[in-house]
């Protein structure tokens, strides 16, 4: 410990993770990204401030053995938002697709035109935006597919000619060569063949703000960081024309965070209510982002969430709830309905913003397990809007022990020997025991306490 060339303090204390977190932001609320509250910050867009739910939308693919969701075309959109907002009572309801990319789902960097078209999305965007909802898209951050064959969420393409041209930009390896993963002959899978740009790169942080802004002008809302966890770079790079230091450095965040500031200066120039998002939880990228996708509510499989950021930082920043792809066991698989439940529960509880996939909500759905889900979503979305000084705003306190009974939720888990599912995979019902109700308190500004069981 002397030999580090920064303060630390080693101590110890009594209690639980929630002591723990209490202790740490005595000194994290002194720090810069803690300068600016939820309700004083302007670069945050109304809908999150005055309560929304995000629905992932993945789009129908030109093929029909593709479709992800059945909609003929994205003009519908407006229609269903509408629908929604009448029975979750949000005054905003914002559609994350998945598949207008070009080239597919999360195959960065030639997304234009977009699929339907470029104008079909501008005219999607403003009928929306005219109405109080909005567009949330999701570009693949520097993560940069070359090639790929067909897959679900996308049609098979080669831009091995592009790269060649501007593959100096990429993250290097120490033999001098780009840093590639190499998953091409997987067709199940959208990485194909992928390299990454580099943060310390003039060439890629001009590709990413003109990706940015071009997504803007679509009429998007919020465009988020997709891949690019924390806004760190998880790669060193070592090339010799960046002109950043080799391997590892502080210039991979500075260089990310100057990216984001431009971004954000002429991205409200396109539009105001324009606003940034980071796949996953970041301290340092508090105050340039209006949103975090905070994956929190694991369950299963990568073990428990209990929402430490948001505990700290929910004055701060809005959190997304996760969606359904962390914690629900084995990918592309659904657990029980009472464990999808229990997550949502916990979304409210921690007053993240509802974020779902839309065919898990369906309003007209004759399947039990969507009709169960459906009731708990609409459900817990109805007190955002009137508890806002709360849910959306407050500071995060200690929730109020409930003692309850537990109930049997249930997941799938890989097994050779266990039954057989549809798509060929064997796998196992594992069982866990969870709350049956769970509690969430938030202090407002005025100092009052205000505690939701769900």
């Amino acid at each position: 410990i002397r030999d580090r060339p920064y303060d630390v303090v080693l101590g110890t204390f009594v209690g639980d993770w929630r002591d723990a977190a209490d202790i740490y932001k005595r000194w994290a609320a002194r720090q810069p990204w803690c300068a600016t509250k939820v309700s004083q910050r302007d670069s945050i867009p109304k809908f999150l401030k005055e309560g929304s739910a995000l629905l992932c939308v993945p789009l129908r693919h030109e093929k029909p053995e593709y479709a992800l969701y059945p909609f003929e075309d994205v003009a519908r959109l407006p229609q269903i938002a509408a629908a929604y907002r009448e029975h979750t009572q949000l005054p905003h309801i914002g559609f994350a697709p998945f598949g207008w990319e070009n080239r597919g789902a999360w195959a960065g960097i030639n997304y234009f035109p977009a699929v339907p078209s470029s104008e079909a999305w501008q005219r999607v965007s403003a009928a929306l935006h005219q109405q109080g909802d909005y567009v949330f898209m999701l570009p693949s951050g520097f993560s940069w597919v070359v090639k790929r064959k067909e897959t679900r969420s996308g049609p098979a393409f080669d831009d091995t000619v592009d790269f060649e041209r501007r593959k100096e930009m990429t993250v290097h390896n120490a033999n001098g060569r780009p840093w590639s993963v190499d998953d091409y002959e997987a067709a199940t899978t959208w990485r194909g063949l992928s390299v990454k740009l580099c943060h310390g790169s003039a060439a890629a942080r001009e590709t990413a703000l003109k990706i940015f802004l071009d997504i803007a002008r679509l009429g998007t809302s919020f465009v988020q960081f997709d891949q690019e966890i924390g806004g760190g770079q998880a790669i060193p790079c070592y090339s010799k024309t960046h002109g950043h230091p080799p391997g590892f450095g502080n210039w991979m965040w500075t260089d990310f965070r100057s990216l984001s500031e431009e971004i954000l200066k002429q991205g409200k120039s396109v539009r105001p209510d324009f606003g940034l998002s980071l796949e996953g939880c970041s301290e340092l990228a508090i105050p340039y982002m209006a949103t975090i996708w905070g994956r929190q509510g694991p369950e299963v499989g990568q073990g428990r969430g209990v929402g430490l950021f948001s505990y700290l930082y929910h004055e701060y920043i809005p959190v997304l709830g996760d969606g359904y792809s962390t914690g629900q066991g084995m990918l592309y698989t659904w657990g029980s309905a009472e464990l999808r439940c229990y997550r949502l529960a916990n979304t409210l509880a921690r007053g993240l913003v509802p974020t779902v996939y839309m065919e898990q909500v369906s309003l007209e759905s004759s399947d039990e397990w969507v009709r169960t889900v459906s009731q708990a979503f609409l459900s817990y979305c109805r007190p955002y809007p009137r508890f806002r000084e709360y849910l959306l705003e407050g500071i995060t306190r200690r929730p109020p022990k409930v003692d309850c009974a537990e109930q049997d939720l249930w997941h799938w888990q890989a097994d050779e020997q266990g039954e057989k599912l549809a798509d060929g995979r064997r796998a196992r019902k594992v069982t866990i025991r969870r709350p049956t109700v769970v509690a969430g308190s938030f202090e407002a500004e005025d100092g009052s306490l205000g505690t939701i069981i769900v």
